[in-house]
Formats: C-alpha cells, structure tokens, sequence
C-alpha cells in the first residue's frame, strides 16, 4: 500500500504541475505529459480501489492512495472553473503583451504582409510571440483586422490562444475557420483582445 501511496502522491502532483505548465507556457510536451498523469492517475484510482477493496482491513488509510487521485482531479477542475488557469494564462499574456501588439502593428502597417482576398493569411513563425504556435491575420470586408495567435500544443489539448480584432463585428470576416465563428469561448483580456478556447 505504501508503493500505491507514493505512486499516487508523485502522479497527483505531477497532474496538477503539467496543469499549471500547460496554462503558464502551453507546448506540446506539457499537454503530453498532463495526458501521462492523467492516464497514470486513472491507473491508480483502478488498482488502489482494488487492493483498497480486497485487503480488507479496518482502517480508512486503505483509501488514501485513491482519494488523493480523485482530490487532484478535483483540485485541477475546480482551479478552471474558479479561472485559475484562464488567470496564469492572462498574465502570461500581459507579460508578453508588447510582442502581440508589435505583430499586430507590423501587419497593420504592412511589414508583415496579408493577402487582399477574404482567407487568412500566416505569419511567418519568427515574428511570433513566445509560446506561440503560429498566427492567422485576416483584412476583413469592412478593412478591420483579425489576428489569431495559436498557443503551442493546441492540437492537443483543442484550440487556445489570443484573438485581436478592431471594433467591427466578428462576423464580418468570411472566413470560416476563424475562432470568432467556430463558437468558441471567448474571454476579453482588454480591449480589442480575447482569449480564445475550445
């Protein structure tokens, strides 16, 4: 049982860490390594409730490897629904703020160049934010702008990321695969800013 608890104390702090990591600086690897624990915590819960079950004993300690899973599960469900992560996530992107506003200007004023037509078009990968997977900037029919930047393991853990656009109406771009119209949650950060997620 002390294999199962220590097992269960490492892969709880582990998911709760690749949690945070996965909201502070989203990769690949943090997405890879929260699906791990995950995974390892459901392992555990499974063989702990069963040793738990068939080592019958009178005291509650036998229970403790599978409340620990369960109270990491918790832990990470009730950080999001109370916005702890949308929180690290914010002031990840306040940090680097001046290098979103800098691509944004840089598209605006032509140095990073988007096409005429109604599709988005992609940045080039070395005028990106940190932690930043890559960037859609799109003129809409009105001649507002619409900037996308995809946060690094956005396949998968599913689309987040930062969302400018001008003051015009999400809906007057065309393009369909635009976070604004693919109904995804939209958090304003500041003006003319949103965090996006699905």
């Amino acid at each position: 049982m002390r294999v199962a608890l220590s097992s269960a104390l490492v892969c709880a702090i582990g998911f709760v860490a690749a949690a945070f990591i996965s909201a502070f600086a989203p990769s690949a690897g943090a997405v890879i390594a929260e699906l791990f624990f995950n995974a390892a915590l459901v392992c555990l819960i499974i063989v702990s409730s069963a040793l738990a079950l068939t080592l019958w004993r009178r005291s509650l300690g036998r229970f403790a490897p599978t409340l620990i899973c369960l109270l990491a599960w918790a832990s990470v469900i009730v950080g999001g629904r109370l916005g702890l992560w949308s929180a690290v996530a914010d002031w990840r992107f306040y940090r680097h703020a001046n290098d979103y506003v800098r691509v944004v200007q840089s598209v605006r004023d032509g140095t990073i160049e988007i096409g005429k037509s109604d599709s988005p078009s992609i940045i080039v990968p070395n005028a990106l934010p940190p932690n930043t997977q890559k960037a859609l900037a799109e003129r809409c029919t009105d001649g507002s702008l619409l900037v996308e930047f995809l946060d690094e393991g956005s396949s998968f853990s599913g689309h987040t990321g930062y969302l400018f656009r001008d003051s015009a109406p999400l809906n007057s771009c065309s393009d369909a695969k635009s976070a604004a119209r693919q109904n995804w949650h939209l958090h304003r950060v500041k003006k003319n800013w949103y965090r996006f997620a699905n």
